[in-house]
Order: C-alpha cells, then structure tokens, then sequence
C-alpha cells in the first residue's frame, strides 16, 4: 500500500498560483451548502464550484458517494459528496468516539467517490485535504486507508493545515 505524502499549505494556493495539483477534491455536504471550513474558501476563490454543486438536487441522499466538478482554467474543483447532513444529529448519526460532536462522514461514500474520481481523474495530481475529517468529525485513520485504496497507482497528495499538524503526528501520519 502507497505511503501518502502529506503537505502542510493551503490547497487553493497548490492548485490555482503553485501549480502543484490539477484537480482539488473536497468533500461536500447534500445541501448545496459552502458555509464553513475549505468548502467556504473555495466559494470566495472558485465560485463556480458551488454553480456546479447547486445543478443537484438540495438533500437528494442518491448524491451520497458521487461528485460534481467545474473547470476554471485548466484546473478542476471536484464536489465530493461524503456526508448527507452539515448538521448533527438529524440522521442518528453516532457519536464522535472518545470525543464530542457527532460523526457526520459517511465512510462508504467516501470510499465510493474516491474510487471514482481516481479512475476519472487517472493521471492528473491530485490534492485532497483532511477529507471528512474536519468539520464531519469522522476518524482519519479510516479515512487514510479509504484513500490509499481508492489512489493506490495515483500521484496523490494530503493537504494540511497548521492547526492539523500535531493530530496528524499523534496518529503516525507524518
């Protein structure tokens, strides 16, 4: 199994002024809602993400596990949709383990879009941020495992933020 290479840096930066990526993956809620964390970054920098989002239906669990996209000069914004609800507690989601808030993350979506968006997306560098780990609270180990598989013969990278470095040194990823 590939070891992942992580990256401390904003992932807007490594796509739309570094060059280090072609296509920014996020994971997206089924509200058609860029309200916190990288998804509302990405609103004021690529707006057309979200253009791209609202062509779905708001709250259509069918989403779950697929994605959107946009282009915007050669590079590509893809809407991954990893969890139904932004807000907790309305689908009898579990609790966060040892933790409190509530496990918004579907991990079977997550693993069914991934899959897909490394066969469509072959070939491209790829930059993926704490996917579901953020503000969906799901467990990041889980996740890796999920992403080393689905990007196993991709050119892949994990992209950080400061405040993510000492959960991620505890956890053994970097």
């Amino acid at each position: 199994m590939q070891k992942l290479k992580y990256v401390k840096k904003d992932i807007l930066d490594a796509l739309l002024i570094k060059d280090e990526i072609d296509v920014l993956v996020q994971g997206c809620n089924c509200f058609c809602s860029f309200g916190r964390g990288l998804a509302e970054q990405i609103l004021e920098r690529v707006p057309e993400a979200l253009d791209a989002d609202k062509k779905t239906t708001v709250g259509d669990k069918k989403k779950l596990g697929s994605y959107t996209y946009c282009e915007v000069n050669g590079k590509v914004v893809v809407n991954a949709y990893t969890q139904y609800h932004f807000i907790a507690r309305r689908n009898n989601e579990p609790k966060v383990k040892g933790g409190r808030g509530y496990v918004l993350a579907d991990y079977r979506a997550i693993r069914k879009a991934l899959l897909q968006i490394s066969k469509d997306f072959e070939g491209k560098k790829i930059g993926i941020p704490l996917i579901g780990a953020g503000w969906a609270n799901g467990d990041w180990i889980v996740i890796e495992k999920i992403i080393k598989e689905a990007f196993k013969d991709s050119d892949l990278t994990i992209y950080y933020i400061p405040k993510d470095e000492a959960k991620l040194k505890e956890l053994g990823c970097i």
